[in-house]
């Protein structure tokens, strides 16, 4: 077998066992900590009311970070509210070096980035993160052995985190080591705060640019769920929401380019692509393609609602597609739509840049130069006024 078959096969092992952490009764835990996060968020945001404008993304990465800290490992971190927390900087730190990574090729070169005064900051970002994930780890492990005298047994434990279904795991596969487990954490974490918080920023950036689309948000919510608390039930039935939200993934792709390593011969349009080769798929002008989408540049969530024209496969992919798809795809989605509602319901948003001033940066998600700049309102004020 070759390394790159062996690789494949441990992926989609992997791939099989993780599956089971996004099932539908642990989303609707994940569904509590989102609201729970997202109050917190609403507080802070009343420090901006009355205020010319502020960028959004700072807050909603440190949101997210909230939301899938305490998803991934059980623990509330209170990014929102701890701005010094030793391990919110690192994760910036190291969010912010591996863009940088991205970009300049010089630092893209392990042996050479190692050397270099950013790669000593990295690695001791990466420590500081590395040690909490391990503490988090040996501590819960603690738990479950006491609480199971001894014996991993998911009827006497309740799983409310990533890491219980992760260390449920380890212990029926014992080739999924303490590192593996640590490593999925992390991943958990990196792929997912700054991407939902990149979605999250760009669908307030539309919405504020269109807000008669937050009017229709708000109108159906009331008809659909009205006094009830969300649940995944009547979220699923906002297709207002669903629409603008998607019709943001389509405008601003949060990750602009899908790496893929080819690992056996594939033939596009007449050329043979070999083996060892990384495939870059540009998902933003994918989503702007005029064949498939009229007036690509357009904003107009109509065409994502339940009875428009169904698009080819593989013309819209904001998470990708096939087997490797992101995994998360359903959380981040419950994440954004969550998010927003409880914002619009009590701010009403107004984005400050026209799209024609916007400057992108390139970089793993899809960044402006100059941030995402809002102004809020109380909705209760926009409404009297």
């Amino acid at each position: 077998m070759t390394r790159r078959s062996h690789q494949s096969e441990k992926w989609h092992h992997r791939r099989k066992l993780l599956s089971s952490t996004f099932h539908s009764h642990l989303l609707n835990d994940y569904l509590k900590i989102v609201v729970r996060e997202a109050d917190t968020l609403i507080s802070c945001l009343k420090g901006q009311i009355g205020k010319s404008d502020f960028d959004v993304v700072p807050y909603m990465k440190r949101t997210t970070l909230d939301i899938i800290c305490d998803s991934a490992m059980g623990i509330q971190l209170n990014a929102q509210t701890n701005y010094e927390n030793e391990y919110v900087i690192a994760v910036d730190k190291v969010a912010s070096i591996m863009q940088m990574r991205f970009t300049n090729i010089w630092i893209s070169y392990d042996p050479i980035f190692k050397m270099t005064k950013l790669g000593k900051e990295h690695d001791s970002a990466l420590r500081i993160i590395n040690d909490l994930v391990e503490k988090v780890i040996a501590n819960r492990k603690t738990e479950w052995m006491s609480k199971c005298d001894g014996n991993f047994n998911e009827s006497t434990t309740k799983k409310q985190a990533l890491l219980d279904l992760l260390l449920e795991m380890s212990h029926k596969h014992t080739d999924f080591t303490d590192n593996d487990i640590r490593d999925e954490v992390n991943t958990f974490m990196y792929a997912g705060h700054d991407t939902t918080a990149t979605s999250v920023s760009w669908t307030l950036y539309a919405l504020g640019r269109h807000p008669e689309y937050q009017k229709k948000i708000l109108d159906e919510f009331d008809e659909v769920i009205g006094t009830e608390k969300i649940s995944l039930d009547n979220l699923s039935k906002l297709t207002w929401l669903d629409a603008c939200v998607k019709e943001q993934w389509r405008l601003y792709a949060v990750a602009p380019l899908i790496a893929r390593q080819i690992y056996k011969p594939i033939e596009i349009m007449g050329n043979v692509i070999p083996p060892g080769s990384t495939v870059l798929i540009n998902s933003y002008l994918l989503h702007r393609d005029s064949r498939h989408f009229s007036d690509p540049h357009v904003y107009r969530p109509e065409r994502f609602l339940p009875d428009s024209p169904k698009l080819p496969r593989y013309a819209f992919i904001p998470f990708s597609a096939g087997s490797r798809n992101c995994i998360g795809w359903k959380f981040a989605t419950i994440i954004v739509k969550v998010i927003i509602l409880m914002i619009l319901r009590s701010f009403h948003v107004e984005a400050l840049d026209r799209e024609d001033q916007l400057r992108f940066i390139s970089e793993l998600v899809l960044v402006n130069a100059d941030g995402i700049r809002l102004k809020v309102t109380s909705r209760d004020k926009h409404t009297n006024s």
